[in-house]
């Protein structure tokens, strides 16, 4: 799968350049192609805004943990998760007793339109628990978390549909 992601990832990049870079559509750097780090607003972010994730392998480091949404599908539970890092409040997602061939998907809102400008997703194998890396939280209402199963690293949360998807948070 990683192979996949790194060919999409350079014709997404290569898509880019040759449209002038009008959107951010690529990962900032091959560790970001791993772990499913992208830009999805259609609009240019400035490199530090994905330099701010916390990889997925902290977030059992963390303190402070709960679920402010949770949402139960087909046997799986998907939920934003929310804990402390070093100082800092991060919110992520989890799938606990994941579906065959499913993947958790991280989305973020950063501007208040409650439209993902930022995701992450990993891919989750049948029956486990799986983590998305961790984003920043905000005391402005501007920034939202949801997360959702998906068939695949491409579906958004909207195409996922409300049965496999939480509220925003």
């Amino acid at each position: 799968m990683g192979a996949v992601k790194k060919t999409l990832a350079t014709i997404a990049a290569t898509s880019m350049l040759l449209a002038g870079g009008v959107a951010t559509a690529a990962p900032a750097s091959a560790a970001d192609i791993d772990s499913g780090i992208w830009s999805v607003a259609g609009e240019a972010q400035p490199p530090t805004t994905l330099q701010t994730w916390l990889d997925w392998s902290y977030m059992t480091s963390t303190t402070n943990r709960h679920s402010p949404r949770s949402i139960n599908s087909g046997g799986a539970t998907i939920e934003v998760r929310s804990g402390t890092y070093n100082g800092v409040q991060y919110g992520w997602g989890r799938v606990i007793n994941a579906l065959a061939l499913s993947y958790i998907r991280f989305e973020v809102d950063t501007n208040g339109d409650r439209r993902p400008d930022l995701q992450d997703w990993e891919n989750a194998q049948n029956g486990s628990t799986k983590w998305t890396d961790g984003y920043p939280t905000s005391s402005s209402s501007n920034r939202a978390f949801r997360a959702c199963a998906t068939w695949g690293y491409d579906v958004t949360c909207n195409l996922a549909g409300p049965s496999n998807t939480t509220d925003w948070w």
